[in-house]
Order: C-alpha cells, then structure tokens, then sequence
C-alpha cells in the first residue's frame, strides 16, 4: 500500500477547506445546495471519509473541523472552534438546540456551579447550571424554570440536580438521550463562556 493511500482524498480536502471557511462552521443544509443531492450523494461520501478520519465532526446541524483537521490544513487558527466569536443566533442554535449539555458543564468548571438536568416524559431534554442556591443559569446567563420548560416545549417536567459530571453521562449518548459529548465540545463551551462574560459573571440570578 502507497503513502498516498493513507492520505485524505482531493475532494475531502477540498470540502474541509470550504469548511474551514465558515466562521461559524458549515451549515449541514450545504450539502443540498445547487444539486448536491445531501449525504446520500457524492459530498455525502467525501463527508464520511473526513468523518471516519476524524477531521470532521457535526454539531448542531455545522460541519466544523476538529483539531486533526485544523492540524492537517496547517491553519494557524480556526475561528470556528470560539463560538464567542459567533453570531447570538448561531450559539444558540449550538446551546440550546443541541449542546446545551457542554456549556453547562464549561459553566460548572469556570465558575463551580452546580449541573441539573430537566426530564419529561422519562426524557432528558436540556442540562442547565444552577448556582448556590439551586437557581438555573443557562445560555441566557441566570435565567428561570419557566423559560427552560418554555424552550424544552413542554408545560411540566422534573429539574432533577446532579451530583456531578459523572452523574450526567447516564444522560448523554445512545438512544432517547442527549447528543454524545467530547471534551472538545467543552473546551469550545469554554471559550463561549469566557468571550460572554458580561452574561455569566453575576452576583445574583433570578428566582425561579
């Protein structure tokens, strides 16, 4: 077997380039752009091939390279993996349509928060922060029950805390649950809550 057998395809480094263009990832709709026909066409395979050499991932309906990606392209910085850097609608798209779980737990990190979940119907449906006195800080910074039943589009559900990090993978991945979350996932959550800091640094937070 050649060298080159082991090196990425034309057209997968042709498609991680046009994603390592976006500042804030490809949207996946891309893939059905001017005929492309989605994944079940030939940028479908090109995808898999990146994905299965782990280059690229998706994350709330965005194509964004991970660092073996960045690495391979010889970036010297990917815009991308800073949501802060992001438009307010595309966080929250990230964080409150799929990944809320991984700014919660960068919340919990940075600040020493505590992490509940919110389940309906036997179901996780969103993880939140909560600080001292058990009162939930989300994307929105400190926030109330009421907006977290009002996104998770339910009228009832139990906020269930959590003991800790490990208590939250029994939440996480597999059926019926959370979407699975990479330590790379927190450590862009991270740098969301670090660029946002006038959101998150608080004293306070309202009552529930």
């Amino acid at each position: 077997m050649s060298a080159h057998e082991h090196e990425p395809s034309s057209q997968a480094l042709a498609f991680l380039e046009v994603v390592a263009g976006e500042r804030e990832g490809l949207c996946t709709s891309w893939m059905w752009s001017n005929g492309r026909g989605g994944f079940g066409g030939t940028d479908g395979d090109v995808y898999r091939e990146c994905s299965h050499r782990g280059l690229l991932r998706i994350r709330a309906e965005r194509f964004l390279l991970t660092d073996a990606g960045v690495e391979l392209l010889g970036l010297p910085s990917y815009p991308a993996a800073d949501p802060s850097t992001w438009s307010e609608e595309a966080a929250e798209a990230l964080y409150l349509k799929g990944y809320c779980h991984a700014l919660a737990v960068a919340l919990s990190r940075r600040y020493g928060h505590g992490l509940g979940v919110v389940i309906a119907a036997g179901l996780p449906l969103h993880v939140f922060a909560m600080d001292a006195e058990g009162r939930p800080i989300d994307f929105d910074g400190p926030t109330s029950k009421e907006r977290m039943l009002s996104d998770c589009r339910v009228e009832r559900a139990t906020f269930l805390p959590l003991a800790d990090e490990a208590d939250l993978a029994a939440y996480v991945g597999g059926h019926d649950r959370l979407p699975p979350m990479e330590e790379s996932d927190v450590a862009m959550a991270l740098r969301y809550v670090g660029g946002r800091s006038d959101k998150f640094e608080v004293r306070s937070a309202p009552r529930p």
